[in-house]
């Protein structure tokens, strides 16, 4: 969810994935996932991608289809961070995982 640049793309790996779905709202950062992806060695993996638009508030995949969703930096990007975990959740099977990478609000006022 909220793949943004692709930044983690080099990190999955064919023996602990079948597929992942990238998604981003944005077609211009699905663009630069999909370069990232066009320059992994493994055919194989990049096989293995698949990319789609969509806003993290409203996810088109099924109720409980996704073994593990995982979010890095995203939230801070979307208008209603609480909707898009309640979509992860949606999305995500019975025993499932999400996974988040995030950052909190300082409590510094800069």
């Amino acid at each position: 969810v909220s793949a943004g640049t692709g930044r983690n793309v080099s990190y999955y790996r064919p023996s602990k994935v079948e597929s992942v779905a990238l998604t981003d709202k944005s077609e211009a950062m699905l663009q630069r996932c999909k370069e990232k992806i066009d320059k992994l060695g493994d055919e194989d993996m990049r096989a293995r991608f698949s990319l789609a638009q969509m806003d993290a508030e409203s996810l088109t995949f099924a109720d409980a289809s996704i073994d593990t969703v995982v979010d890095t930096f995203g939230l801070c990007s979307v208008a209603d961070p609480v909707k898009a975990v309640q979509e992860m959740l949606r999305v995500c099977k019975k025993g499932g995982r999400i996974l988040f990478l995030e950052h909190g609000r300082s409590s510094y006022a800069w």
